[in-house]
Parts: structure tokens; C-alpha cells; sequence
């Protein structure tokens, strides 16, 4: 089953596949699943708060504006990578992935559970309504919607941020501050937020590490949908760093998952576009099917959270 990412989509590209799991292997990745999520919180860094008990998206979100404002005052250059992984569900490989859960200590048969999930997975075209004879089995990716796969990606995806942090201890990076310890990396599931310097060494290596992780897990970074966002310095200084990266500039604000993301305290002109969000669901509320409880009950769990989030 494809679903459209866009209204206009005209290209396979546009489609986002979703998959359709009988009730037995649902069953059965459930149960993996509830086994697998006390010992997440222990596994994961704490820069990866996808999918996990007891962390937050907003924990990511004030981690990655505190390290921004904190850059900012400090005065030095620095710069803000936000990275987009490339269809990062559907091409996940199944070897890096075992690799993964070894190292993690996972047992044999854990794996091959695992393995059975995966390998059961197959897609048919239905050409002029009738399904093609022989399925096309998968090889790659994890499939939407089975309870556990959010979680083998969130193991898979914290790798990338162990090396870049491996990378600075090795001294491959430079640190943020020689003095204060400001971190570095964020990871929400697919979404990656770097800091680095913009130099054409660290530069350099970040892409290095980023082209390694995507050879060994077929993750690859899609620079055209990444961007790059200085901080203390302008595109002129540091122009050599900034053509190696060959992604696009973007400047304060930006948005990072869903929220905005500023250096000050946002401005009335900034906070508008969520204002006019929230006024948009009023009238779709204000149906006579719909009593005054029922509009009162919306209210309070999504209009009050709009603003929070």
C-alpha cells in the first residue's frame, strides 16, 4: 500500500509504502517488543529519545536550543547541521542491524526471532487489479507499523552518534568549547542535529563519518533536504566549508521537530503561524453534532498542547 507524502505526488518518490502485517506476526513483534523496551533506556544514548520509556521529544528540542544559545553568548564560530536520512525506515540493512544487536549482547535466539520477522516480509504489484504471481521478498529496511521496529532503528541509529562522539574524544573533531562541555549531537529517531566548527578539517570529517555510517547501514544523508545554519559567523568567513558541506544555508529560525527553534525569545510575527493553526481547528469544533462538553473536552487536550509543544 502507497501513501502520498504530497498532494501533487506524481512520482514513485512521493509515495510512502506502509505495510500490511497479519495478525500472528503483529502478535509476535508485540511480545519482542514489551521485551526489548526496559532495557532501551540502559542501551541508548542519552541523545536518542525516540521510541524510548520515559524520555521526550522535548528533551531533544531543549537540548539542541540550549547548546545553540550557549554557542551564541560564547561568541565563537560554530555551525548547526541538521541532517536528513534518505527513506531511512525502507532501507535500514538487515546485516548492520545483527551486527548491532551482537554487540549489544543480544542472545541468538533473540536474533533469529528477529530474523523471522524480517524475512517474512514480501510485496506483490497488482497489474490490472490482479496480484503479480511471485512476491518480491524483501531484503533491507524495517516495515512500518510492526510494534518493533521503531526500536531496533533507535539501536541501529545510535551508532552515528557514538562515533561522532567517539570521533571528538579521538580528537577527529574539535570540542565544541575547550573548557565547558556542550553537546554535540541529537538524534529523534531519523532526525540528526550536529554542532561543529566550520572549518574545512571538521567539515571534512563529519562527512567522512557520515558517508561510513551510510556504507555500513545503507542510511544515507540526503544533503539536498539537510541544511546548514551558522552561528557567530557569516557564509562569506567560512565559505570554503560551507561549498564542501553542499548542502543549503538556513538561518534563525528554523524548525526542528515541529517546533521553532531561535536564539531569543521568539517574536509575535514568529508565534503568528501558530496562532493562525490553532484558529483554523475553531470552526471544525463549533458544529451543532458537537455539544458544549465535547467542545470543551478538544479544547483542553489539543488546543492547550498546540502552543506547549
Amino acid at each position: 500500500t502507497l501513501f502520498p507524502k504530497r498532494a501533487d505526488a506524481r512520482g514513485l518518490g512521493d509515495f510512502r509504502p506502509i505495510s500490511l502485517i497479519h495478525l500472528v506476526a503483529k502478535i509476535f513483534a508485540k511480545v519482542l517488543s514489551l521485551r526489548l523496551a526496559p532495557k532501551l533506556c540502559s542501551l541508548v544514548s542519552t541523545c536518542q529519545n525516540a521510541f524510548i520509556p520515559r524520555r521526550s521529544l522535548h528533551d531533544n528540542f531543549i537540548l539542541v536550543r540550549q547548546s545553540a544559545r550557549l554557542l551564541h553568548q560564547l561568541g565563537a564560530p560554530r555551525a548547526l547541521l541538521k541532517m536528513d536520512l534518505a527513506r531511512a525506515f525502507d532501507t535500514m540493512s538487515w546485516p548492520f542491524l545483527f551486527e548491532v544487536l551482537r554487540q549489544y549482547g543480544f542472545g541468538h535466539r533473540f536474533m533469529e526471532w528477529i530474523a523471522i520477522l524480517l524475512s517474512s516480509a514480501s510485496t506483490k504489484v497488482l497489474i490490472n487489479g490482479d496480484p503479480s504471481p511471485p512476491p518480491i521478498w524483501h531484503r533491507c529496511g524495517l516495515r512500518q507499523g510492526d510494534p518493533v521496529s521503531p526500536q531496533l532503528f533507535v539501536l541501529a541509529v545510535d551508532t552515528l552518534g557514538r562515533l561522532l562522539r567517539r570521533a571528538t574524544e579521538l580528537g577527529v573533531l574539535q570540542r565544541l568549547h575547550p573548557r565547558r562541555p556542550v553537546p554535540s549531537v541529537s538524534l529523534y529517531a531519523d532526525d540528526v542535529i550536529l554542532f561543529c566548527h566550520p572549518t574545512v578539517g571538521d567539515i571534512t570529517a563529519v562527512k567522512s563519518i557520515l558517508l561510513l555510517f551510510g556504507r555500513a547501514s545503507s542510511l544515507l544523508v540526503n544533503y539536498a533536504k539537510s541544511s546548514a545554519t551558522l552561528i557567530r559567523c557569516a557564509a562569506d568567513d567560512v565559505a570554503p566549508a560551507v561549498n564542501l558541506l553542499g548542502c543549503p544555508l538556513a538561518e534563525f529560525p528554523i524548525t526542528y521537530l515541529g517546533i521553532l527553534l531561535t536564539l531569543h525569545r521568539p517574536t509575535a510575527a514568529q508565534l503568528q503561524p501558530v496562532v493562525d493553526k490553532t484558529a483554523g481547528m475553531l470552526p471544525t469544533w463549533k458544529a451543532h453534532l458537537m455539544n458544549k462538553a465535547s467542545r470543551l473536552a478538544f479544547v483542553k487536550a489539543i488546543l492547550s498542547a498546540i502552543p506547549i509543544h
